[in-house]
């Protein structure tokens, strides 16, 4: 299961610099302060966490939340509380506002 995991999350990171490379706005646009209790400070960009439904129509992609993307290209996912994420164990960072 934690390979699984890693291997979905290269494959995002690799698909997001794929669209960067091509000019891909979105994550211009996005780019927030993250600060831990330390006093660390880091640019991270909102990204969509995309899910496939299935319709009638067939399978459409439908965005159930949000995840993080750290300037170094990982993609961390949120907590629930939906404004602080782990960049790895014991690295807690807080995003200013609450992300919807």
């Amino acid at each position: 299961m934690l390979f699984y995991h890693l291997e979905f999350n290269f494959k995002v990171v690799f698909q997001i610099w794929k669209y960067s490379k091509t000019g891909y706005k979105l994550l211009k646009i996005n780019d927030l302060i993250a600060k831990s209790k330390n006093g660390t400070e880091i640019i991270v960009s909102l990204i969509p966490l995309n899910k496939m439904q299935n319709t009638r129509q067939g399978l459409q992609q439908i965005e159930v939340g949000k995840r993080v993307l750290l300037q170094s290209g990982i993609v961390v996912d949120l907590n629930l509380d939906g404004r602080t994420f782990y960049t790895s164990s014991h690295q807690l960072f807080k995003l200013n506002q609450r992300v919807i």
